[in-house]
């Protein structure tokens, strides 16, 4: 499997020294308001076996209550980035196996297993003790 890295060509009147300092602002300080709130330091993590093949993702709840509402990112590094895919539910016991091309960014663009490397994993969800994660680096 070929590994890529994404471009970006900037059209030439865009001055690239003032696009970075604005993106690195929003990125600071824009809020995401499309994701579930992130759980409270020391608040317990979901049970979950996240694995991949490279072309599909396996998440596996492991814990014994349903998750709802879950968001499972690709390459996330903060608001607005990576791909993601949202899930209804994730029945305790369950798992679900997603294509990579399901996974999209802020601009719709669908991940490529063949042109980019799945480096992290992020999973948020509902519980019915509050918003849990956990996360994994598949490298």
């Amino acid at each position: 499997m070929r590994h890529g890295r994404s471009h970006v060509i900037l059209p030439p009147a865009m001055n690239p020294i003032a696009l970075f300092l604005g993106l690195v602002f929003l990125a600071g300080v824009a809020p995401s308001t499309a994701q579930p709130p992130a759980p409270k330091p020391g608040q317990p993590r979901l049970t979950v076996d996240i694995r991949s093949n490279g072309v599909q993702f396996y998440i596996g709840n492991e814990d014994n209550f349903d998750w709802t509402d879950c968001v499972v990112k690709i390459n996330y590094r903060g608001s607005g980035s990576g791909y993601e895919l949202k899930i209804r539910e994730i029945a305790a016991g369950t798992a679900r196996t997603v294509a990579a091309n399901e996974f999209a960014n802020s601009d719709g663009e669908r991940f490529d297993p063949i042109t980019h490397k799945a480096q992290t994993v992020v999973l948020v969800c509902k519980t019915p003790a509050g918003s849990r994660a956990a996360g994994v680096d598949t490298d």
